[in-house]
């Protein structure tokens, strides 16, 4: 179907990251993806281009971010405060990635919430903090979600 396997996890031991699959230490190669200019090849693009490349550092929630037209920030707390248009380009960007076995990191990319909204951010505003964190524990569940940060 549609929906995003669960996802690989990569896990610590010491210094080094382990895949979940193989138990072998990885080193992460990569780049970085703003989630509002992916094109649905960019991950061939990724493996053709940089074939050593394993991670895409996906800039892609733009919340609270001081732009009408491109925040995913809402005020719909069963959605995760997150839009769907967000969500749906992350999700694409994600699969993209999973089809080219990449890692994904999901950065944030959130001004107005980070202090250039003072006093309304989320070192000053108690009700932004909580939507905030429940945005970000509503993007990394991993049942029910279609954006698992995973390959």
């Amino acid at each position: 179907g549609n929906k995003t396997r669960a996802p690989a996890r990569l896990r610590v031991d010491g210094s080094n990251l382990i895949d979940p699959v193989s138990g072998q230490p990885v080193t992460l190669h990569g780049v970085n993806w703003w989630s509002g200019y992916f094109q649905s090849d960019d991950g061939l693009d990724l493996e053709t281009e940089l074939p050593s490349a394993n991670l895409v550092r996906l800039v892609g929630i733009l919340w609270d971010n001081g732009n009408p037209d491109t925040d995913c920030r809402t005020d719909d707390a069963s959605n995760g405060f997150l839009s769907d248009k967000c969500v749906r380009h992350l999700d694409n960007a994600i699969k993209a990635c999973q089809r080219h076995n990449v890692w994904v990191v999901i950065t944030c990319r959130a001004a107005e919430a980070a202090g250039d909204g003072y006093p309304e951010d989320v070192f000053h505003d108690p009700d932004l903090v909580i939507q905030f964190e429940t945005m970000w524990r509503w993007a990394m569940r991993t049942e029910g979600n279609q954006l698992l940060p995973a390959f």
